[in-house]
């Protein structure tokens, strides 16, 4: 007689249980994943601060210097004070202080016209109520703001992120969600419904199809 733990429902079950664990432990590191790159995030926007900071210090310490190292102006002994000498001096006064040096106003414009820098991260482009959350934790959010709707991948997109995010971007952040919701609706977080639509609802999801 065959040895039961050898049928193929007891593999199909060992496979299925294996199959479970993968899919706790994929999320699992999948959240840890998440802590880092915003933990990263956060660093980067420490940097961006002290760089911004620390530039405008160094141009103004910069232009004071190059200001004290010009010599002070001396008027010319004026031997006659005659009526041409005083109408030149009338017209054409000198300046009392030092012009800006130009390569201060340079990098002032160049500042001033600078755009809007464009990041290949999706984290860079979250909404502000999600920007100190995981992705998992920001799509739960979202369907528990929603608990009777059936959402689909662009819903969450368009809630979860900003309007400026890129299209590749885009992209790169619907195949991470696509994951997400594929590992979520295995472990019963929420539920597939049709069309690539989910909701926290079973009853939502069963009544799309």
């Amino acid at each position: 007689m065959a040895n039961s733990s050898t049928s193929p429902t007891a593999i199909l079950t060992n496979l299925l249980e294996a199959d479970a664990t993968l899919a706790t432990q994929e999320a699992e590191i999948t959240i840890q994943l998440e802590a880092l790159r915003e933990k990263r995030q956060s660093l980067k926007t420490v940097i961006d601060l002290f760089s911004t900071t620390t530039a405008p210090a160094t141009s103004t310490q910069a232009a004071t210097a190059l200001s004290a190292s010009k010599p002070p102006a001396t008027a010319a002994p004026k031997p006659t004070a005659t009526p041409e000498a005083t109408a030149a001096s009338t017209a054409a006064p000198e300046p009392a202080t030092a012009p800006e040096p130009t390569a201060t106003r340079g990098r002032q414009a160049t500042k001033a016209t600078k755009k809007p820098r464009q990041s290949r991260n999706w984290q860079d482009y979250l909404q502000d109520p999600f920007r100190q959350t995981s992705l998992p934790v920001a799509i739960t959010t979202v369907f528990q703001q929603q608990p009777k709707q059936l959402l689909s991948v662009p819903d969450l997109i368009n809630a979860i992120f900003t309007a400026e995010i890129p299209q590749d971007v885009r992209n790169k952040a619907r195949d991470r969600m696509l994951n997400i919701l594929s590992t979520g609706a295995k472990d019963g977080q929420w539920f597939r419904g049709k069309k690539g639509q989910y909701s926290l609802t079973k009853a939502a999801a069963e009544g799309s199809r």
